[in-house]
């Protein structure tokens, strides 16, 4: 009711100010594995670059080993590190390419600074205009970054021709080194995007079954939000994936957060009073069945130890036997639940352990 009303106070043009609570906000889910993983590799690109130093006795190697750290971290802090390293790679490139007018062309034949800073200036409001389209966001923020890098400003002295040669080689190499780092080491691949969700999907619901009865259950609306926040972090990370496997992703990922939600129906009415015991306990059978590791052969629906003919015939009779409104409204919802979830199991099932689309064989991961 209090969501209701903060939408109805905007339609009547309220000037009181409601702020967001917490029920409104996405939590982004950490993922350890990718942090170790983007660990090893900046590890890797280090050292690979102090080994050239030591080798080449380069005296930019300095430089060149902070850059490979500077881009490494950069590269670390979005989701598609191998497909955002190559694009930051990109930006550098052209800003590089770009610093060759003003180096080789307006510094050495004029000393005009309106003409300079107002081909700096151009390319900079360009690089910022490319900075607000998501397509050419991170190109456009290496551009931004490194151009004026580049450029050497200074205000005594002006960046000579082969100080500009030494500049762009360190950055180019820092970056090209750090994006060859981050391809090879762990390389991304789309069955690795596939079971990177389904193990979130997993945990996710190991935990719904293995709270215990003192502890609160997680709320609907914060396992449908964690579902579709750790499904997001995975399509970001995936970058672009062919159409189908992504098709596949969000059927299967939608089926498990289905089951989920009813699951936490049933709990939460068991926990309540207002459900017996065993009916929840029935759906958690399911659930743990689900997560199991299964054979072909088995996929097409759950034993038929765990059917739910004798609690839906239990429902039903209580159903029938009731005379609470209220009562017959839990038994219903708890028989929707438990059908919904009977339902998916078998579309959540195929998506938690088939691979065929990859190498032809099943793999469980429960």
């Amino acid at each position: 009711m209090k969501d209701f009303i903060v939408a109805l106070s905007g339609h009547h043009f309220d000037k009181k100010q409601y702020p967001l609570t917490q029920y409104h906000k996405l939590k982004r889910q950490p993922d350890w594995r990718l942090a170790i993983a983007n660990g090893l590799r900046t590890i890797v690109a280090i050292l690979l670059g102090a080994l050239i130093w030591e080798v080449t006795a380069w005296n930019e190697g300095a430089a060149y080993l902070s850059l490979i750290a500077v881009v490494c971290t950069r590269f670390a802090t979005f989701d598609n590190t191998v497909l955002i390293s190559r694009l930051f790679f990109y930006g550098a490139l052209l800003a590089v390419i770009a610093s060759i007018i003003p180096v080789f062309f307006i510094i050495p034949l004029t000393s005009s600074f309106v003409l300079f800073g107002t081909f700096v200036g151009f390319m900079m409001f360009l690089g910022g205009l490319a900075l607000r389209y998501p397509p050419t966001s991170v190109i456009a923020a290496s551009f931004s970054n490194f151009f004026p890098w580049v450029l050497g400003l200074d205000n005594q002295t002006r960046l000579n021709e082969l100080n500009w040669f030494n500049t762009s080689a360190v950055l180019l190499l820092a970056l090209w080194s750090g994006v060859v780092v981050f391809q090879i080491i762990l390389p991304f691949s789309a069955p690795q995007a596939w079971r990177t969700l389904r193990r979130h999907l997993v945990g996710g619901l190991k935990q719904l079954i293995v709270r215990s009865t003192h502890v609160p259950k997680m709320a609907q609306i914060d396992w449908v939000a964690d579902t579709a926040s750790r499904m997001e972090q995975v399509f970001r990370y995936a970058g672009q994936l062919p159409e189908h496997h992504l098709n596949a992703m969000v059927k299967g990922t939608l089926s498990i957060m289905t089951v989920g939600r009813n699951l936490l129906v049933l709990e939460n009415f068991a926990q309540m009073g207002r459900l017996p015991q065993e009916v929840a306990q029935e759906g958690e059978k399911l659930v743990r069945e689900l997560i199991k590791p299964v054979s072909d052969e088995s996929i097409a629906g759950p034993p038929s130890a765990l059917d739910l003919h004798s609690s839906l015939s239990y429902l039903r009779k209580i159903l029938i036997n009731s005379q609470s409104f209220s009562e017959r409204r839990d038994i219903v919802l708890a028989l929707g639940a438990l059908i919904i979830v009977r339902f998916e199991f078998s579309a959540s099932r195929i998506f938690l352990t088939e691979t065929v689309i990859f190498t032809g064989k099943s793999e469980g991961l429960g």
